[in-house]
């Protein structure tokens, strides 16, 4: 409902928590939570920004952004933010995504390609390797009824900014 362009099947989505363990010795668990992720292509998607999602013993994180660009996504995505400004600063100081998600985090390159540089200074961002958000909440919302209402709101805040994302990846695919 909230993006049409996202039509993808549950086993599309939804991470393993075991790697293959019929010949190891060592049976533990690859994961000890559950996650999954919405976005157009899926988990096998990983430059794509969407909706990440983990539950564990200990805390739930709701995840959105692009976390592993490609070379080619990440120059886009700078082009993108140095050309739109405005339009990015606005998306990432909006009053209901920073109080859900705070700011936007990810590594950083200490050094940024000369073209870059002056509309560095006016968007820091433009640093950024990564582009993520999270919001994080205590194990037992996960077994409430409206857990899906939750994500379902989460995704909707987001979706201004990952659409902003997704026009530069989309552009040059």
């Amino acid at each position: 409902e909230i993006d049409r362009n996202i039509a993808i099947e549950s086993k599309d989505c939804i991470f393993r928590i075991n790697r293959d363990i019929r010949f190891s010795k060592d049976k533990t668990p690859y994961k000890m939570n559950r996650s999954a992720v919405i976005r157009k292509g899926g988990k096998k998607n990983k430059g794509m920004p969407g909706l990440y999602f983990e539950v564990d013993c200990e805390k739930v994180r709701i995840y959105g952004g692009v976390f592993e660009p490609k070379k080619e996504q990440l120059q886009s995505i700078r082009e993108e933010i140095a050309y739109e400004s405005e339009t990015f600063s606005r998306l990432i100081e909006d009053i209901q995504f920073t109080a859900t998600f705070g700011s936007i985090r990810g590594e950083k390159n200490v050094r940024i390609a000369k073209e870059f540089q002056s509309a560095a200074e006016q968007q820091p961002m433009i640093y950024n390797k990564q582009f993520y958000w999270f919001a994080e909440y205590a194990p037992k919302i996960a077994l409430e009824d409206n857990f899906s209402d939750l994500i379902a709101a989460h995704f909707s805040i987001m979706k201004p900014l990952n659409d902003f994302f997704i026009k530069p990846i989309e552009h040059i695919q």
